[in-house]
């Protein structure tokens, strides 16, 4: 029998907007959790530039369904430096629990030994978007058509690894910006040039990531 438990959060941004807040609420109750999942998260978020950590924790005495072997932790991280993240891997994860990932670097410990230390970074999955809008002029500004592009982007790379791409609520973060009445169209695919209002399948292990130039308006 195995066991694997994992969760994801993710810090928000300065102005937040639903999603960023809900987003930003989560890592605030990781931070505060007791296991030892929990507190590894929670440190994990604090670091500076960290956006987002998928634990994946594996107490068994074989590989689990996640692909963690046994005795194991996996960090799956978003975000910040190397060097800090194996540092503090280090001095949370107990002794006799090994750290496993695609990452794999090394610190000195205390007693001037080497001691290799693993996490894994999400694969990222560029989204391409084409959307149409209804605008009403007396509000659109001259950048309307950016701030689209950025609105979207913001809201897409706010969420978390293992998070589907949606077009739905791509789409929906357009309203965000001043003069735009309604999404008329928005489609979407993981190549150029997408024809269809889809949803991207994005598992566990792969982050969307949304640029403003993979965005048409």
């Amino acid at each position: 029998m195995t066991s694997s438990t994992f969760a994801t959060f993710s810090q928000g941004v300065a102005q937040q907007r639903d999603q960023g807040l809900r987003l930003s609420r989560e890592a605030e109750l990781a931070a505060q959790g007791t296991s030892p999942v929990d507190a590894l998260r929670g440190k994990l978020l604090r670091l500076t530039g960290v956006t987002a950590v998928t634990v994946f924790f594996n107490n068994t005495d074989v590989t689990d369904a996640d692909g963690v072997p046994p005795h194991s932790v996996e960090a799956l991280i978003q975000g910040g430096d190397d060097d800090e993240i194996r540092a503090l891997l280090w001095a949370s994860v107990a002794g006799g629990i090994r750290t496993h990932g695609s990452v794999e670097g090394t610190i000195i410990d205390s007693q001037l030994r080497e001691q290799i230390i693993k996490f894994s970074r999400p694969e990222e999955i560029p989204i391409y978007i084409e959307t149409e809008v209804e605008i009403d002029a007396a509000f659109w500004p001259a950048d309307g058509a950016d701030q689209v592009k950025a609105a979207i982007a913001t809201f897409g790379n706010a969420q978390a690894a293992g998070q589907d791409a949606r077009s739905f609520a791509l789409g929906a973060a357009a309203l965000a910006v001043d003069g735009v009445m309604t999404v008329l169209e928005i489609l979407i695919d993981d190549a150029p040039a997408p024809t269809l209002p889809n949803t991207i399948p994005i598992s566990l292990r792969q982050k969307a990531t949304y640029d403003t130039a993979n965005i048409t308006v």
